[in-house]
């Protein structure tokens, strides 16, 4: 199962998509994959720097 953090709350836009990456995770475990869609996913609530994937990247998958 491929579970999208935009299902779950994510805006990808460069604010804090951290809730909504731990809550894909969840339905995501123990098999499944958490996708981070293309675009400024921001993790943390310190050192805020986005991580920019570009859609040649095609996301990223964990």
């Amino acid at each position: 199962m491929v579970v999208g953090i935009r299902d779950h709350g994510a805006t990808v836009d460069g604010m804090d998509d951290t809730k909504a990456i731990n809550r894909a995770i969840a339905p995501a475990a123990p098999n499944g994959t958490v996708y981070l869609h293309e675009d400024d996913v921001l993790i943390g609530e310190y050192d805020r720097v986005p991580i920019r994937l570009t859609e040649d990247q095609g996301g990223l998958t964990f």
